[in-house]
C-alpha cells in the first residue's frame, strides 16, 4: 500500500488508502451500467476517504473525516423533491449505509438531487441487497 497516487503515463491506477476528505460523484453513478458496478465504485471510495469520526447533527460537515457527496440527475429519481418520496434513492442510502457510510443529508437541486455521507468505522455488510442501487433504466 503506498500512501502516493500511482500514474501510468497520464492515468491514475492507484490512490491511497484512507488519505482524502471528500470525493465528489457528479453524475456518474447513473452513467455506470450495473447496480454491482456502482456498488464497487462505492466501495472503493470508501478505501480512499479517512476514517472514522463521529458526527453529530448538522455539525457533520465541519467535523474532520471522509465525506462523500453524490449529485444525480432528477431523471434518477422522480417523484418529489423529499428523500421520503424518491424509493429509488432511499434504496441507495440503505446500500451505501450497510458498507459504512453515514447518510447525513439530502437536498434537491432543482434538476438534480444531492446525496451526502460521511465514513465511519462500520465494516461493510454485503448480501444480495447490497446491490441494489439500481437506476429507472436498469429494469
Amino acid at each position: 500500500k503506498s500512501d502516493k497516487i500511482i500514474f501510468s503515463g497520464n492515468k491514475i491506477v492507484s490512490l491511497p488508502e484512507n488519505h482524502f476528505e471528500l470525493a465528489v460523484l457528479s453524475l456518474v453513478l447513473s452513467y455506470i451500467p450495473l447496480p454491482q458496478k456502482r456498488l464497487e465504485m462505492i466501495l472503493k471510495i470508501k478505501r480512499i476517504l479517512k476514517t472514522p469520526y463521529k458526527c453529530s447533527g448538522h455539525d457533520w460537515l465541519a467535523m474532520p473525516g471522509g465525506r462523500l457527496i453524490i449529485i444525480e440527475p432528477y431523471s434518477t429519481a422522480t417523484g418529489g423533491r423529499r428523500l421520503s418520496k424518491l424509493p429509488i434513492l432511499k434504496e441507495w442510502c440503505d446500500v451505501i449505509e450497510s458498507v459504512g457510510f453515514e447518510f447525513e443529508e439530502y437536498k434537491f437541486l432543482g434538476r438534480s438531487h444531492a446525496l451526502a455521507f460521511s465514513v465511519t468505522d462500520r465494516s461493510p455488510k454485503i448480501d444480495e441487497n447490497s446491490s441494489r442501487l439500481r437506476i429507472p433504466f436498469d429494469d
